[in-house]
């Protein structure tokens, strides 16, 4: 036999829309990838988060390079 799907799961369903809005509030800002302090845009580039003191690795803080 099949097992029965999650999707159809009104609770799998409100868990799957709570991630992806917390998810999407998230884009294009900049966050540890520890305890996800946000971090402003100017301080994105320092070696260690502020909040937790992880240190992050090197290439989270180099440049971003663009194509083209």
């Amino acid at each position: 036999g099949r097992a029965p799907a999650l999707g159809s799961e009104p609770a799998f369903i409100q868990c799957l829309a709570t991630l992806v809005r917390d998810a999407l509030a998230r884009f294009e800002r900049y966050s540890c990838v520890r305890c996800l302090h946000p971090k402003p845009d100017s301080h994105r580039r320092q070696a260690s988060c502020p909040n937790c003191r992880f240190t992050f690795p090197a290439f989270l803080t180099r440049g971003v390079q663009t194509l083209g």
